[in-house]
């Protein structure tokens, strides 16, 4: 028996291989299609064939799983083979993907109840293959399932049930719809599944979702069949991608709403970095005008930004004037000094400047540049202008002064200090009167005021 199931899978193989259009409709549901994949299914677990791959009909991705399933020592009599997540692991996976759960349950709300009552079973499958939500009665398939009543938490990958319609979904990352015999365990040999992924932003599957059929009773018509397969296909394609766009208008409205927090959150620290600014501004400016010299503040192409109440009457300007008068304006054809600020110097040079027509006036201009200190280059430069005429004024005043008292006023204010001027000049007396008279004499009633303690 086993030889002449061998001879007739042989010459399906021959058939298949000689006729393009027959490995064409490999992927197409039909009633010869389904019975072919239940013979090459039986043959495959006996161990009367080692690679499906060449199985007309056959797709070669399930070939392959069916193969890893064989090697992974993947029993087909049962499913689910690896024990559930523990409660704690489940409560942190369901938080993980609680954003994904909750618009699933919002998406397929209002197809819920028609697809319980056609018999379907509706999942969601984390890309691990652990079942996050399922929807449906149980009760009307094996009994195979009823001791889990398909519970959150158990682990339905590759290495536990073998070839299935979410697992192969989320390694080819495209729709999948797998056929009854198509699946390795024999407890899915008469329902079809259809899965389809939900990927995030950048294209990776995070999720499946699969719809399950009513067990098929009897063999399906072929028109029935295939009406069965392509809608709820088309369904389950439809309802994944809606929650694919769902999830990342979802994302996206979160992402602008924190971005929007953070921009009222710099809006707010830049109001108040404004206000401060003013106030410094302000400061500065009242400062200014305490100050008896010029001060000019001018960009890096001599644009004058910033003038005080003196550099106002100096330059004869206006407050209309400021941003729109150039110091150049005010120097010589040969001045040094845009020069020495565009080179950033710190330095004090005499420079005539224009003080209101053709009349001008020697002035002493101290430089400070302000550089930038990410660009290393110059922001603005502030001028001091001191008038060289108030200057020599100011210090021939200081030299004509008369001193208002007299060595013998600091001397005398100290008796001590009166003490050892009499006794050093009583001993130079002495020694000069031994030498004989040499210059002149140092009063006798001088040297008694000193030795006479001062009269307050």
């Amino acid at each position: 028996m086993k030889r002449a199931s061998q001879k007739s899978l042989d010459a399906k193989i021959t058939i298949g291989a000689s006729d393009p259009d027959l490995l064409f409709k490999s992927e197409i549901p039909s009633y010869d299609r389904w019975q072919a994949l239940l013979q090459y299914k039986q043959a495959f677990l006996h161990g009367e064939t080692e690679d499906p791959r060449h199985y007309p009909f056959m797709n070669q991705e399930v070939a392959a799983s069916w193969i890893r399933s064989r090697n992974l020592g993947v029993n087909p009599d049962l499913v689910a083979t690896h024990p559930n997540l523990t409660p704690e692991k489940l409560a942190n996976l369901l938080d993980q993907n609680r954003l994904l759960i909750d618009i699933t349950n919002a998406i397929t709300d209002s197809s819920k109840n028609l697809l319980f009552a056609c018999g379907y079973l509706f999942y969601l499958f984390d890309k691990t293959g652990v079942v996050l939500l399922n929807e449906g009665d149980w009760t009307k398939f094996t009994p195979l399932f009823t001791d889990r009543n398909s519970r959150m938490g158990i682990v339905a990958d590759e290495n536990s049930e073998g070839t299935t319609a979410h697992e192969l979904c989320i390694r080819l990352k495209r729709p999948v719809q797998l056929l009854g015999p198509e699946h390795y365990c024999a407890a899915f040999h008469n329902i079809i599944a259809s899965a389809a992924p939900i990927k995030d932003e950048n294209g990776e599957v995070q999720a499946a979702l699969v719809l399950l059929s009513p067990p098929l009773q009897s063999p399906l018509g072929e028109d029935a069949l295939k009406n069965l397969t392509v809608h709820s296909f088309a369904l389950a394609t439809f309802m994944a991608a809606s929650i694919e766009t769902k999830l990342h208008l979802t994302k996206t409205s979160n992402d602008l709403c924190l971005a929007n927090e953070k921009i009222e959150m710099l809006d707010s620290h830049l109001k108040m970095t404004t206000d401060n600014f003013i106030a410094v501004q302000n400061t500065l400016s009242a400062t200014m005008e305490f100050i008896e010299e010029g001060i000019v503040a001018i960009d890096r192409t001599g644009k004058i930004i910033f003038v005080n109440r003196d550099s106002m009457r100096i330059l004869k300007l206006r407050p209309e004037d400021i941003g729109k008068r150039n110091i150049r304006e005010f120097l010589n054809r040969d001045s040094s000094l845009m020069t020495l600020v565009k080179n950033g110097e710190n330095i004090a040079i005499e420079e005539p400047i224009a003080v209101g027509g053709d009349r001008q006036l020697p002035f002493l201009v101290n430089i400070r540049p302000i550089i930038n200190q990410f660009t290393n280059e110059l922001n603005v430069a502030v001028l001091k202008f001191i008038s060289v005429e108030k200057t020599t004024t100011q210090i021939n005043s200081r030299s004509g002064n008369l001193a208002g008292h007299t060595f013998t006023d600091i001397i005398t204010e100290s008796e001590e200090f009166r003490k050892t001027i009499y006794k050093r000049m009583k001993q130079a007396e002495a020694e000069r009167r031994k030498s004989g008279p040499i210059g002149g004499q140092v009063s006798d009633d001088y040297l008694d005021s000193l030795s006479r303690p001062r009269q307050p």
